[in-house]
């Protein structure tokens, strides 16, 4: 990677890049001024807790007291809610301590917004109309589709809670339904189905080194044009209830690919990353909402539950008993909004009672850390807030996506490195 700032002045694409940059940013501000409302800025150093993303520490001028640069706004946008500030939002400087993967930077931009007595389809219908009208400004005439799933069926079908919808690639589990109906004579045990839709035409060959590379050897194509099916690569080894299986559960579309393999998931998401490739539809956006988030996963390496997204979410109000018996049950009214496979950011509903969120603090906290941490938030919520929630939008990634970048990090002139060094300053460094 080459110092941006020394080939500002000759680089044609990343002037581009600063220029639409701006004019986002006062489009954004300008849309939400005409929707009411008010810009607040929130600190960035703030107090440290252990939940959610690594935090940079800042030492205070007294000995052994620290800050933490803040990852979000999270918090005190909540608290302005209780304030009774309608409709906050803010363009928030975040600083996470996170590896440095191509869609991520230690420090990035976030829209927040937060806003009284909604619900979770006035945020997303909100969102989706920012986003139309962002994608407009680049793209005068585009292709675009809205869709939403559920967490729990995202995992199901995509093996994946941010799926790329433009290349149509479903994984079924066979163990459950085709076992009924079909059997390898070979092997005579019973693998997993992927259903592959093919955008252009009956061209197999173009799969067929690929599958091989990938040791996938049994495979069959259907090609179905108006009152015909045509089978390719069949292979005598399956039985003919299959198909009637396929058609029943309408899983047959006019151009399918069948592969049965052992289960492997990284066949899966190797499949997944060429097909995308190989078939890109430019200016096309995919959006999906993925919805209600597990509020909890547990940690294998530390013996204990932790946070799926963060501990702020509200339960779904038929999972509050799980609460105190299995809190892996318990959904959040979270939702992550993704575009062409990439994370974009994300929201929820938030907790307003202060007796329950104590209590969601408490299933990955010792009463101590909790009363030390998170005491001055809780006390706030005695004060009977209004419903609320909102969300954070990771402006870079909005515009790495639209722009068709590989790394966010070509969007900011003093980019760091893969390792988080800074090309112009040398920095980190010691401090002599």
């Amino acid at each position: 990677m080459f110092n941006l700032l020394i080939s500002y002045n000759n680089n044609f694409f990343l002037n581009k890049y600063l220029f639409l940059k701006n004019h986002l940013l006062n489009f954004i501000n300008d849309f939400l001024n005409f929707e009411n409302f008010i810009y607040i800025e929130t600190p960035i150093l703030s107090k440290y807790s252990s939940e959610g993303s690594k935090v940079y520490i800042v030492p205070f001028r007294s000995k052994n007291l620290f800050f933490s640069l803040a990852q979000s706004p999270q918090i005190y946008k909540q608290i302005l809610i209780i304030k009774q500030v309608c409709k906050y939002y803010q363009i928030a400087k975040c600083f996470r301590d996170e590896d440095f993967r191509s869609d991520r930077n230690n420090e990035f931009m976030q829209l927040d917004l937060e806003a009284p007595f909604i619900f979770n389809l006035d945020i997303i219908f909100f969102l989706e109309k920012i986003f139309f009208y962002i994608i407009y400004f680049f793209f005068i005439f585009f292709n675009y589709k809205f869709s939403s799933i559920f967490y729990k069926n995202s995992l199901k079908i995509f093996n994946n809670d941010k799926p790329d919808l433009r290349f149509k690639l479903n994984l079924f589990y066979s163990n459950y339904f085709l076992s009924l109906f079909f059997f390898f004579k070979k092997f005579k045990i019973f693998f997993n189905l992927i259903n592959l839709y093919i955008f252009f035409g009956n061209n197999f060959k173009n799969y067929f080194f690929f599958l091989e590379k990938q040791k996938i050897f049994y495979y069959f194509f259907i090609f179905k044009k108006n009152f015909y099916i045509k089978i390719f690569n069949i292979k005598n080894f399956i039985n003919i209830f299959l198909f009637e299986f396929l058609i029943l559960n309408k899983i047959i579309s006019y151009y399918n690919l069948f592969i049965f393999h052992y289960f492997k998931l990284i066949i899966y998401n190797n499949l997944n990353l060429y097909f995308i490739k190989k078939n890109i539809i430019n200016n096309s956006f995919f959006f999906l909402w993925i919805l209600n988030f597990p509020l909890f996963k547990y940690n294998n390496y530390l013996k204990k539950y932790v946070y799926s997204t963060n501990p702020f979410s509200c339960i779904i109000e038929f999972d509050l008993l799980y609460l105190d018996l299995n809190p892996l049950k318990c959904l959040s009214k979270s939702y992550d909004i993704v575009i062409n496979g990439i994370e974009i950011g994300g929201g929820s509903i938030r907790n307003e009672k202060n007796f329950l969120q104590k209590k969601i603090f408490l299933i990955t906290n010792n009463i101590y850390n909790v009363n030390y941490n998170f005491s001055f938030f809780i006390n706030f919520l005695k004060k009977s807030p209004p419903d609320h929630g909102g969300a954070g939008i990771g402006l870079d990634r909005i515009l790495m996506v639209i722009l068709g970048l590989n790394n966010i990090k070509n969007l900011s002139i003093f980019n760091k490195s893969n390792s988080g060094n800074c090309f112009f300053s040398k920095s980190p460094n010691l401090i002599l």
